[in-house]
């Protein structure tokens, strides 16, 4: 109702609007392309465990090596010089979107042992993104400019704009294609895959447990991915990576992966980028 009072109704009017931000400020998902996955001092969110167990799940997180994921495949740890933004695997392909270091421009290259090979594309854009099965960049350039092209054998082809919808693909999947889903009630599971059509639960509470020598009983906040035949789990505060193999769970690192498919995988952790690749 309004009241005597225009400064309040303006206040209340003001107090509305900024609800409605924060709504749909989180419909986006962190309102930006490259929101931070940070605990609460960070980013001003709830973190879901307590800043002396996030500690504890990173000080015992093991640090990838070269031998890391068994024979027949290169690990490269390096240091980026460039901003990264966000990555994809097409066609057995590992494509990086990043900034140079002084740069406002959006790139892309293919990243193959921590060294990147530009894409070229037609003209400078400020925004880059995956789109539609994430064969298709959508760039941006200045005022309405809107340009398209399919990525195609480690190039981007000029192609008009798509027809269908576009849309962004879940690039975070298990072996079978199947994507992370929540524990099936009463089961003590964070997580579930489906084996011989049937859904099991895999990162179980006394999985996880044994994982982190007690520190944490329940993964929250869990993405999926797959590698090399093996699916992993991240869990995305603190930032750890567990191995699963059937019903042992195990701790490999900390961070995150951000993009995987059989044959690539990328971790980024403490300011190091890891890429491993099938020989």
């Amino acid at each position: 109702m309004p009241s005597d009072n225009p400064y309040d109704d303006m206040k209340r009017l003001m107090d509305l609007i900024a609800v409605a931000l924060l709504v749909a400020c989180a419909t986006v998902v962190g309102c930006g392309d490259n929101a931070p996955r940070m605990p609460d001092a960070e980013s001003g969110g709830p973190s879901p465990v307590s800043s002396s167990v996030a500690a504890a799940l990173v000080e015992q997180a093991p640090v990838i090596g070269k031998t890391s994921f068994g024979p027949g495949v290169h690990v490269s740890i390096f240091k980026p010089t460039w901003l990264f933004s966000e990555a994809r695997v097409v066609d057995d392909r590992l494509y990086v979107m990043y900034y140079a270091q002084g740069s406002q421009r959006q790139q892309i290259a293919t990243l193959s042992r921590g060294v990147l090979h530009p894409v070229q594309l037609a003209h400078d854009y400020w925004v880059l993104s995956f789109e539609n099965d994430n064969r298709l960049i959508s760039a941006k350039g200045s005022g309405s400019q809107r340009d398209w092209y399919e990525l195609r054998g480690g190039q981007a082809i000029a192609v008009s704009p798509p027809a269908s919808p576009v849309y962004g693909l879940p690039h975070h999947v298990l072996a079978d294609g199947d994507t992370c889903t929540d524990g099936m009630a009463g089961t003590g599971s964070a997580l579930d895959d489906i084996v011989a059509h049937r859904r099991v639960s895999i990162l179980t509470d006394a999985a996880m447990s044994h994982a982190t020598n007690g520190v944490l009983e329940k993964a929250i906040g869990v993405w999926c991915d797959h590698f090399h035949g093996k699916n992993y789990a991240t869990m995305d505060v603190p930032g750890v990576i567990f191995r699963l193999d059937g019903k042992n769970v195990s701790l490999i690192s900390a961070g995150w992966i951000e993009a995987a498919n059989d044959h690539y995988i990328l971790i980024e952790t403490q300011n190091v980028f890891i890429e491993a690749e099938v020989r």
